[in-house]
């Protein structure tokens, strides 16, 4: 999965850097008639975006490791030349790998050689745009403020365990993935910030929502839900 991701990413980096705006001098004399373009009444545009979660708590994280990865679409209302309104619809997956030790309850104090978490999820969020300076018929540099909510369709577990045996007949691993896991809310939601410019923008988004359902048979500690990533607007 992290090897596809990155090779997407270098892929549509590539692709996007490699179109050019032609309407960047002034907006009203570039078939000012139109309403569509990145500074215009309306502009939709879609997007990649890959990055990791944070812990922000005093006690120790459940999970090692992590990695979250959308894929979406924004559709940009302008209102004045420095403020505009917008709709992200996207497609988010995050994995967390869980740390083996002797605190270990999630989902349960069985140690593997690997194990993690991950989620899927559709989200929709609205968004303030605050833009900065002159820029033509281009996105420019801008401030991103907004919220989202999303249907959390999707939780699996995985394992990975080395066998006992290495002889013919055995296999060296044993592989077992729990999909849709019922311990797993089916919803989140959140705030975030974005820097951005042309091309790409700096991420950060803070979940308020708990991942996991509370009071089920253990009450699971919560995963890291600091997010810091990396956003690349694709070619049109």
């Amino acid at each position: 999965m992290k090897k596809n991701i990155l090779f997407l990413l270098i892929f549509f980096t590539v692709a996007s850097f490699g179109q050019r705006t032609l309407l960047t001098q002034n907006v009203d004399s570039n078939y000012s008639k139109s309403k569509y373009g990145p500074n215009r009444f309306f502009y939709s545009y879609q997007y990649m975006a890959i990055g990791q979660y944070v812990n922000t708590d005093t006690v120790k994280a459940p999970s090692k490791q992590s990695i979250g990865f959308k894929y979406g679409t924004k559709f940009k209302f302008k209102i004045c030349n420095y403020y505009a309104i917008g709709l992200d619809i996207n497609y988010d997956y995050t994995s967390y790998r869980i740390r083996q030790d002797s605190t270990k309850i999630l989902p349960d104090s069985n140690l593997h050689f690997r194990e993690r978490i991950s989620f899927q999820s559709i989200n929709a969020a609205l968004f303030n745009r605050f833009n900065f300076k002159k820029r033509g018929d281009r996105l420019g540099t801008y401030l991103d403020l907004g919220a989202y909510y999303g249907w959390l369709y999707r939780g699996n577990h995985f394992t990975k365990d080395k066998n006992q045996y290495n002889s013919p007949g055995y296999s060296k691993y044993t592989i077992v993935r729990n999909k849709k896991v019922s311990y797993v809310n089916n919803y989140n939601y959140g705030f975030f910030a974005r820097l951005g410019g042309e091309y790409l923008s700096l991420n950060v988004s803070y979940r308020f929502s708990d991942l996991f359902v509370k009071n089920y048979i253990v009450n699971y500690p919560e995963l890291p839900r600091l997010f810091f990533g990396l956003e690349i607007r694709l070619a049109q």
